[in-house]
This record gives C-alpha cells, structure tokens and sequence, in this order.
C-alpha cells in the first residue's frame, strides 16, 4: 500500500506520480549519503578502500531487504537495535561511567549556549545554528518524516487498527527521545575518552582528519569494544537502507508498475534493481556533493530539506479547498526545483532553516499555480478534506 494513493484522491494520477517520485528520488539520495557516510568512517577503521565497503554494506543490505521482505526488515531491525544500543552503554561504559560528566564538564560541553550570547537567539537567518532555527528546521523535518513519509507511514499500515497506530506512533516519539538521548551521552562518552587518550580533534579540523581521529579513537577502546561500537555503526545504517529499499520498492509497485505495465515484476527482483541503483548513486553522485559540503549539512540542506515539498503537498492536501490537481502538479514541481537550486547555490543560510523556506516556497507556488489555472476543485475532490463529522471524530 502507499500513503500517495490519497493524492489521487484528493486531485489525480498525475499528482500521485509526482509525489511517489519525489519521494523514491528524496529516500534514495538519503539512503545513499547513509551508505557513503559508513563507507568512509568503515573505510578509516579497517584500512579498506572506499568503494569496496561501499559495495559491500550496499550489497548486504540489498541481499538481505530481498531475500525476507518487510519480515526481514522488521526482524533485522530488533536485533540491529539492540547491536545499536549496546555498543553505546559499553562504550559509556568504558569512557568511564559517572566520570565523563564531569570531564565533559570540566571541558564545558554541558553548556549548552553562552547565556549573554544574543545570536543563539538571533532570527539571523546568515548564523549557522541558532534556537529559532533548530526549532523550526527540527519541528517541519519530523513532520515530513511522519506525515509524508512512506517509510515511516507504512508502520501505521501494518498496525490492526486506528488506535494501535496511534499507540504505535506515540511510543515511537518517546523512543525517540530516548535515543537521541542516548546518543548525546555517547557524544559525551566519547569526548571524555579523547580528552583522556589526548586525542581529541583540534578547532578547524577538516572532515577527513577528523574521520581519521574518530578511527583511532574507536580503536583504542578495550579488545571487543570497539568491534561493538563498529557493528553498532554497521546496525544503524543498515536498518536505514532496508527500510528504505522496503518503502521504496512499495511505491514504485502500486504508484508506477501496476499503472502503466501489465506484466508482474518479482518484488525480490525489484529489491535488487533498486539496491544496486542506490549503491551506484552511492559510489557516483554523492562524494561529488560531499566535496562541497560536511556531512551535517549535506543532511541539513539535501535530505531534511528535500522532505519539505511532500510536505507542502500533504498539507494542502488535506486543508485547502483552493489548491487543484494543475496548480498542485506545477506547484510542487516548482517547490521540488526550488529546493534543489537553493541546497546548490545558497550557502550563508542557516541549515535548519533549508527546510523551512522549502515548505514555504512549495505552498506559495501551489497556490500561485492554482490561482493561474483558475480551475475550481471538483465536489468529488473535496470529499477528501481533513475533517470532523457530528461525532467529533477525525475523517
């Protein structure tokens, strides 16, 4: 099933194209930066050149995702879990517990902002990160992922009903917090163990030194912690990709292959097809991208940033009665094009905030492009507006 159905609905075929299309191109490039990102960290640890370890956790992952289905993704993803989270408390561990607060103190890394610096709270949209841009950027990138994304969204589709997806849905934001928690005291953990090692990366340092840094400090955990930590990192990124070649695979079946062909495609043959063209996008495009730009931004400006006119299109979707299938159509076109050009050529934006004019400039060209066609949303359209009926229940 894919949640772009609905765009069919609401408009026609044409609009759902776009949509699933927006969306196989956006989870692609995101799986792909995820692959090229372990490459390299895997590539400084055990000595490997990069395009054999982008092959191999590409080819893993493919093999895998196409042998068990969304059964192997689901299954694999408990068990990368627990890889997951236990090379992060043996890492805590053995930085030393109680002990690396402190030195993350002594260091000032649990101070989060200066309290008289007035650009962290600055609207200056020029300053790299500020509190108005993470919480803007932050709160429209976890809209796009649960609310136009299909690879979060078909979860709600395998639960029983409308109360266990929701359940589902707001268990998982706890489990969220939990990790991204977690994952700041791991930060801290390993922080106190270069502070200890004396080898932490100095100010300036550029990306690949510090690849290189992050290597020897991973090595120099006890015997077996850090092939913890490194198959922690294995873990993370292949649950990443067979969600994603999982949820990719879905849309292109029910959005493109049923539509527009007769013959049947084995889903197992499509997961390989698929996984290859992301290892290749992998190996090709994305370290022409990542010459230009750091890891955190390149996921700031390009993945985060390119979920916003899916959202736009949601949103519309659901709310406005003025937006119609033409001035959707051109709109998000427009909004999908503006992203990209401003990811490429804007570079003294904050990164937070990518996604937040990305959005805008989506809903702004849906409703110029509307108002242009002049053409009015048919009854049959509007049905499927967001609404409450007499019993206060959401349809």
């Amino acid at each position: 099933m894919s949640v772009y159905e609905y765009f069919e609905l609401r408009f026609d075929w044409r609009v759902r194209a776009l949509a699933s299309g927006l969306f196989i191109f956006w989870r692609l490039f995101w799986m792909a930066v995820a692959l090229f990102a372990t490459a390299r960290i895997l590539s400084a640890l055990t000595g490997f050149a990069l395009v054999p370890a982008i092959l191999t956790c590409g080819i893993m992952a493919t093999f895998y995702t196409a042998c068990g289905g969304m059964k192997a993704v689901m299954w694999t993803d408990v068990l990368q879990f627990f890889v997951l989270f236990g090379g992060i408390a043996l890492g805590v561990y053995c930085a030393g517990g109680r002990e690396l607060f402190q030195l993350a103190s002594d260091g000032g890394r649990l101070v989060p902002w200066h309290p008289f610096d007035p650009s962290y709270f600055s609207f200056d949209p020029s300053i790299r990160i500020s509190f108005w841009s993470g919480l803007l950027g932050t709160f429209v990138m976890f809209l796009s992922r649960y609310g136009a994304d299909q690879m979060v969204m078909q979860r709600y589709f395998s639960a029983r009903n409308l109360r266990s997806a929701q359940r589902g849905l707001w268990l998982n934001g706890i489990i969220s917090v939990i990790s991204l928690s977690l994952l700041v005291v791991f930060g801290l953990a390993v922080y106190a163990h270069a502070v200890r090692q004396g080898s932490l990366p100095g100010p300036g340092m550029k990306s690949p030194a510090v690849l290189g840094a992050m290597a020897a400090l991973i090595r120099s955990f006890p015997p077996g912690v850090s092939g913890v930590l490194t198959a922690g990192l294995l873990a993370a990124t292949m649950s990443s990709i067979d969600s994603g070649l999982n949820s990719c695979c879905a849309v292109y079946l029910c959005d493109f292959h049923r539509h527009c062909f007769r013959k049947k495609i084995s889903a197992r043959l499509l997961t390989l097809l698929v996984g290859l063209l992301l290892t290749a996008f992998s190996l090709v495009l994305i370290p022409a991208v990542a010459e230009r730009n750091t890891l955190f931004a390149l996921i700031n400006k390009f993945i985060n940033a390119l979920g916003s006119p899916l959202l736009g299109m949601m949103l519309l979707a659901m709310f406005s009665r003025k937006v119609n299938a033409a001035g959707m159509l051109w709109g998000a076109l427009s909004g999908f094009a503006g992203s990209l050009i401003l990811s490429l050529t804007v570079h003294s934006l904050a990164l937070h905030y990518y996604a937040v004019v990305n959005l805008a400039l989506t809903v702004i060209f849906c409703h110029l492009f509307s108002r242009i066609s002049g053409t009015p949303p048919t009854e049959e359209n509007l049905r499927w507006l967001w609404r409450k009926d007499s019993s206060g229940k959401e349809n």
